[in-house]
């Protein structure tokens, strides 16, 4: 039995919040970032890290003019406790663009980051604009549960700015999460039919594996929301191609006309 003391000393949980940022391997070096030519003229006093997260990336979009989020993606979002990148999913920068195509078809392969995209880009941008809401739909209540739990959640959770996502009075259930900013993030499922979406308001429908559900379900999906600015409905479609590919031709033949 050892005789070494046994160390009992208290500690409050902002010490113990701040010893664990120090020795934080995976966190964003904000010195580094400041070095960047974009980051020559920024000045100020803020000294809250997820306000100064925050108005570095604004800095940076308006003295850098990117047409795209994706280079402020690290200061924004993380991954299992690392800043969240796209350097081995390039592909998938279009997803980031501030200007969104009215329809988007996905045909991808297995485990090349599909939902961890459509995921985060439905976080960011729900906490971008303002009362948007997305609809996301699967064919199997198990699909759109895992999309919801192991995806969306930990974007929101683990955000370096999440606190400014959603709080005590925002929604954050598998089925549904909302925002401080009014935007909602919708999940739902339609193997048989649609009927489970009906009085649901959207500006955006999210439909993944499409490859599984009946191509005239779209017909039913909810359509532009009562007093949005936009004319139309963004829809996003992504499959992973099997045997039977009529349905993700007939997509694709309706994307090429519109």
């Amino acid at each position: 039995m050892s005789d070494s003391p046994i160390d009992i000393t208290t500690k409050t949980a902002a010490q113990v919040l701040a010893e664990q940022k120090g020795h934080d391997p995976y966190g964003v070096d904000l010195s580094y970032i400041k070095k960047s030519p974009l980051m020559a003229d920024y000045e100020s006093d803020i000294v809250d890290p997820t306000m100064q997260r925050l108005a570095m990336a604004h800095h940076m979009m308006k003295k850098g003019n990117f047409a795209t989020l994706a280079v402020l993606l690290p200061l924004l979002l993380s991954i299992r406790g690392k800043p969240y990148h796209l350097r081995d999913h390039f592909p998938f920068a279009p997803f980031f663009r501030p200007r969104m195509s009215q329809m988007t078809l996905l045909k991808t392969g297995r485990q090349v980051s599909k939902s961890t995209s459509l995921a985060s880009q439905g976080v960011l941008f729900s906490n971008c604009i303002p009362y948007f809401s997305t609809l996301y739909l699967t064919p199997l209540f198990e699909m759109i549960r895992r999309f919801s739990q192991n995806y969306v959640a930990p974007f929101i959770e683990t955000s370096p700015i999440g606190s400014l996502f959603s709080g005590q009075s925002t929604i954050n259930n598998v089925l549904q999460r909302s925002f401080k900013n009014r935007s909602q993030m919708i999940f739902s499922f339609a193997y048989l039919d649609a009927e489970r979406t009906r009085g649901i308001s959207a500006d955006k429908n999210v439909i993944d594996e499409i490859q599984d559900m009946d191509i005239s379900f779209l017909k039913r999906l909810p359509n532009h929301r009562h007093g949005s600015e936009k004319l139309e409905r963004i829809q996003k479609v992504a499959s992973t191609p099997k045997d039977v590919l009529v349905t993700i031709k007939l997509l694709a033949v309706t994307s090429k006309h519109r």
